[in-house]
């Protein structure tokens, strides 16, 4: 910084120097000091070069990213936007400046939950860097960039492809042991939980780490990023003593870096919640939750799919207090969220579907507890391992439900379903 400070003389290559230290700063999670030196960037750039010139665009891109960072996507959309208008009146199509601000654009797209905008563009990334044999690491960022997007729909087959592509990538430019691959791993790991293959999520999340943290540290944001994945698998496993010490230290890292507001700090309040809620400390998840509804309602407005998945885990909670009529409500709340978010075929959805029939079943609404728990039960065996907790509770369900309707020749298949997927699975 002290460096920076004495080029006066070469504005331009003081601009330059700003904005290269505010990306790393950004990098580091120290986000304070990244604003103040990118937004100084941008403004001497623009008494540098005016109000149209690349240089200007691409500094508008890179604060739009911190803004990204910082879960102010209004604020990140709109720059980015107008770093790339700026670019298009200045630059060919295939130049770099305008490649980062359409790679840029669709990562706000994706956290914002803009899927469908989003893959279009990515894929239009991904197609111009190939072309332009743009670095492997370059390639791999987009290739990723764009698996984020497929993985949030569910659509974990072509997600994992698209990461097994980009981790060869990095692979190729820094050697297997590079953050970055780390990275990868961590997605593939976050796909497999997914599926309910929960000890093979353990392992990917725990190479990750074991990776990426001589880089970091461990006091670093992506660590703690790490640690709650692998916390989450562990709870899954039922080892809630070491899930919640680890998502005690992510807890603090990611207060630390983004304060206590943030989406990713409503992640790790998350699995606590889950845990409290499996150890049944019901008021201890509930306010887990309600923060998390909060955090998320604040970052994203009322749409988006996180919202629906905390709007499930609450209805969880109610469920346990045997409010089941307040449960239905945010069950149905969730669905509608989830649908509308990520599709009626997604594993949120069919899960929120599942925990739904679940709530009218207690409440002897036989025939529509049994149309949400087979909705749910036939999406979600289509994508996740036939002993997941979720689809054992469904068969359990809809057993339970077609035998009080008197329908025993159907309540039998799935009583043997879950018998003999108890029986492969050890569990029985």
């Amino acid at each position: 910084m002290q460096e920076a400070r004495t080029l006066d003389a070469e504005p331009a290559v003081q601009a330059e120097m700003y904005l290269t230290l505010g990306g790393i700063y950004r990098k580091l999670g120290v986000f304070a000091k990244a604003d103040s030196l990118i937004t100084l960037a941008v403004a001497r750039r623009r008494v540098i070069f005016g109000s149209s010139n690349p240089e200007v665009a691409a500094s508008l891109i890179e604060l739009g990213m911190l803004r990204v960072d910082q879960a102010r996507f209004d604020d990140a959309e709109k720059f980015i936007r107008d770093g790339l208008e700026m670019a298009r009146r200045t630059s060919p199509p295939s130049s770099a400046v305008i490649v980062d601000g359409s790679a840029a654009l669709g990562r706000v797209l994706t956290e914002r939950g803009s899927y469908d905008q989003a893959i279009p563009a990515l894929t239009d990334v991904v197609r111009l860097r190939e072309t332009a044999n743009a670095p492997p690491a370059d390639r791999a960022a987009s290739i990723s960039a764009l698996a984020d997007a497929h993985f949030y729909l569910g659509k974990y087959e072509i997600s994992d492809s698209l990461y097994r592509r980009a981790m060869e990538l990095y692979r190729q430019a820094f050697g297997d042991r590079h953050p970055l691959v780390a990275e990868m791993l961590s997605n593939l790991g976050a796909a497999q939980f997914d599926r309910g293959n929960y000890k093979e999520a353990e392992r990917l999340e725990r190479q990750a780490i074991e990776i990426e943290e001589p880089f970091y540290g461990h006091d670093h944001f992506k660590t703690a990023q790490y640690l709650t994945m692998l916390a989450r698998a562990l709870a899954f496993e039922n080892r809630f003593d070491e899930a919640t010490d680890l998502l005690g230290q992510a807890l603090v890292i990611r207060e630390r870096v983004y304060g206590k507001n943030h989406p990713s700090v409503a992640s790790t309040v998350n699995e606590l919640g889950n845990i409290a809620l499996q150890r049944d400390r019901y008021d201890e998840a509930e306010a887990y939750f309600r923060r998390m509804i909060e955090i998320y309602r604040a970052a994203y407005g009322e749409h988006h799919y996180l919202l629906g998945v905390a709007t499930s885990n609450l209805g969880s909670v109610l469920m346990a207090k045997k409010d089941y009529r307040q449960a239905e409500a945010l069950y149905r709340d969730a669905v509608r969220r989830l649908t509308e978010t990520q599709g009626p075929d997604h594993f949120n959805t069919a899960i929120a579907r599942i925990k739904l029939g679940r709530s009218l079943l207690r409440q002897r609404r036989f025939s529509e507890a049994v149309v949400e728990s087979t909705a749910g039960y036939d999406a979600l065996r289509k994508m996740a391992n036939p002993a997941i907790g979720f689809l054992q509770n469904a068969r359990k369900d809809i057993a339970a439900t077609y035998d009080t309707l008197g329908q025993a020749d159907k309540a039998a298949r799935f009583k043997a379903e879950f018998d003999s997927t108890a029986k492969a699975s050890g569990r029985k």
